[in-house]
């Protein structure tokens, strides 16, 4: 799954674009401004130059001297060069509006202005020729354009990354102070007014931790209860297992049907007692170590079977046992126990006829039993099929052992899958 980008980067991606873009418009900015310097400038000196003609061709017909090689003055459009009547055609010629033309090497401004004594206009040209053009200046408009645009790119940039940085400080902070909740402390998380300088990001922090804490409150009166339970549970059982106990030494020779509800009183117990001691291990905190010794996994095996062969009665279900010839294990025996009698009895709970596959390899344990028909009269709950508080149990004990477990289900199937 990709993941998103971080705001830092996200925000430097964005100042680099804006930086690019005034780049662009400021660049194209300067370039139209300095050409609109130009062309009023020169609008300004040809039509001043403009009025001193108009003064002398009102009381004559001599056009007066240009004042400087770069301009000429023209009585009429015929009196024009070649290569200026093809630039500058009479169809666009309009009193005292200057026009511009531009071959490589040369630039020309042509402003027509009107006659005094006729209808016809009187011409101001002035050409620049930047090859010809030897005025050096300190500074000239390329060199400014360069240093101007360096100056406002580094004043933007400046500008932009302090905003950034202001909004990306908090939210580093943010980021720092979420990954130092240790979700082990039992200490309420405590956040001090205005720690995260924007109130969104505050508003955040402390729905963060009001969280935290409410899940946490939760979670302990949960270990509470569960702890509780478990230890006022164990009262009674062993006091139910001492009678069992008595009961099967005072009775010599007790009846055959007496027997088996005695022995099945028994495991019942046993189970329960185990169930107890797995709670007090899953919430005891800091786990203690249980026993870890060898034994023998078929042992185990028809432990559980026997154990839950009840829930078979008045079932059309034919049991598979598969378990690999002197295969033993090494680990908690009272936890995988645990595990492999809650998979079984739901497996014996839930099939009403069909079959049940119990498999034990070195690599782990398979239980598969055969999914109930849609049109049978008994249907499970669909979001937990064969499951029941037993599976949760499960679940807990494979996360804390680091042991692998997966569940599938089809049309035909249900699976669970133990990995060591």
């Amino acid at each position: 799954m990709k993941m998103p980008n971080s705001i830092g980067r996200y925000i430097a991606l964005q100042v680099s674009l804006l930086f690019a873009a005034l780049i662009v418009i400021y660049s194209l900015s300067i370039n139209k401004v300095y050409d609109w310097g130009i062309y009023d400038m020169t609008h300004y000196f040809l039509s001043l130059q403009a009025e001193e003609v108009y003064v002398e061709l009102k009381y004559g017909d001599t056009l007066p001297e240009s004042g400087d090689r770069y301009t000429q003055y023209y009585l009429n459009y015929q009196k024009f060069p070649t290569i200026i009547k093809t630039l500058f055609p009479l169809a666009h010629h309009e009193d005292a509006v200057m026009l511009k033309a531009k071959i490589p090497g040369y630039e020309y401004y042509l402003l027509p202005y009107q006659h005094p004594r006729s209808d016809d206009f009187f011409y101001v040209l002035h050409t620049y020729s930047d090859i010809a053009d030897d005025y050096d200046v300190a500074v000239d408009i390329p060199e400014l354009q360069i240093m101007l645009l360096l100056f406002v790119g580094l004043l933007v940039f400046l500008l932009v990354r302090n905003i950034a940085m202001a909004i990306v400080s908090p939210v580093k902070k943010l980021e720092r102070w979420a990954r130092s909740i240790n979700p082990e402390s039992k200490q309420a998380i405590e956040i001090e007014p205005e720690s995260f300088r924007f109130k969104e990001l505050q508003l955040v922090a402390d729905r963060l931790a009001g969280s935290v804490n409410k899940l946490e409150s939760y979670h302990q009166r949960e270990k509470d209860f569960l702890r509780t339970l478990s230890h006022e549970l164990r009262t009674p059982l062993a006091v139910t297992r001492a009678a069992l106990d008595l009961l099967q030494k005072d009775s010599e020779r007790p009846l055959k049907g007496d027997a088996l509800k005695l022995e099945r009183m028994r495991r019942a117990n046993n189970h329960m007692l185990a169930t107890t001691e797995c709670l007090l291990w899953l919430w005891s905190g800091k786990h203690r170590e249980l026993d870890v010794s060898s034994f023998d996994v078929q042992t185990l095996v028809q432990d559980a079977v026997t154990m839950n062969e009840y829930l078979l009665q008045h079932k059309v279900v034919q049991l598979n046992i598969e378990v690999t010839p002197n295969l033993q294990f090494t680990c908690e025996k009272k936890l995988l126990k645990m595990v492999l009698e809650n998979l079984v009895r739901n497996a014996f709970q839930y099939t009403h006829n069909g079959d049940i596959h119990i498999k034990a390899t070195e690599e782990g344990i398979e239980v598969i039993n055969t999914c109930l028909p849609e049109d049978t009269q008994y249907q499970a709950p669909q979001e937990d099929y064969g499951y029941g508080v037993g599976l949760y149990l499960v679940e807990k004990i494979c996360e804390q052992k680091d042991w692998m477990m997966s569940v599938s289900q089809d049309d035909e199937r249900f699976q669970v899958v133990m990995r060591f």
